[in-house]
């Protein structure tokens, strides 16, 4: 599990390793997180076990240990995504930015979706791929006339265990209106087909994201209503 304190760990690993531009030794983060050298050399190998971090050898060039090696360690892809998740400012605003435009009014549905789908095709990031996709599905359905079901839909995901459930509960939504309306335009079908390939392979962390990012879009968005006698 990737606690806050392990993240303050791979935040002090990533400071270090911009500043020396190289792989990090642990005693640095050791000083920079004000730990025994062998807390952070045990927390920075669990870390690497979880596969947010790569060890990598490194000879010694002073003559006394010359041909032995030491341990360091560097951010794999995945450290670098999770450093993305909530609480950091690239989320954040990604997120705002999301919600603000769902939330527009006197706007067409098409026009907003049509340009949602040209914003995903230019993101690198898993995570905002993922909101876009969530985006690009909360305004399908409002396209779709799904208005007096929201409510409930968010009454649904609360009481769900974990984000997974929560986030499959409403592609379920999403599929069963577009097999009544045979609604979606084949972009939106094929937004959805990649938003079903990529849910398995979604970190913990960033389901809770995702699963928090689509509980406001339903709660906030243009169309929301109180009335809960649809779903």
């Amino acid at each position: 599990m990737l606690t806050r304190r392990r993240l303050e760990f791979l935040r002090a690993l990533k400071k270090i390793q911009q500043e020396e531009g190289k792989p990090v030794h642990y005693t640095l983060v050791a000083r920079e997180m004000r730990v025994s050298k062998w807390t952070a050399y045990d927390l920075l190998r669990e870390l690497e076990e979880e596969g947010y971090l790569e060890a990598v050898f490194e000879e010694l060039r002073e003559e006394k240990t010359r041909g032995r090696k030491q341990l360091l360690y560097r951010l794999t892809p995945k450290g670098e995504e999770v450093l993305r998740l909530p609480g950091g400012e690239e989320w954040q605003a990604l997120r705002s930015r999301l919600l603000s435009k769902l939330q527009e009014k006197g706007r067409a549905t098409r026009e907003l979706i049509a340009e949602l789908l040209s914003e995903l095709s230019q993101e690198t990031s898993r995570l905002a791929r993922s909101a876009y996709k969530l985006a690009v599905l909360l305004a399908s359905l409002e396209e779709m006339g799904f208005k007096r079901g929201k409510k409930l839909l968010v009454q649904y995901l609360a009481r769900l265990s974990s984000p997974e459930q929560g986030l499959n509960l409403f592609t379920g939504v999403v599929l069963a209106n577009f097999l009544r309306d045979r609604g979606g335009s084949l972009p939106v079908r094929e937004c959805l087909r990649r938003w079903l390939e990529v849910i398995p392979n979604l970190t913990s962390e960033e389901l809770r994201c995702l699963l928090e990012f689509l509980r406001e879009g339903l709660s906030r968005g243009r169309n929301f209503s109180p009335d809960t006698k649809s779903f």
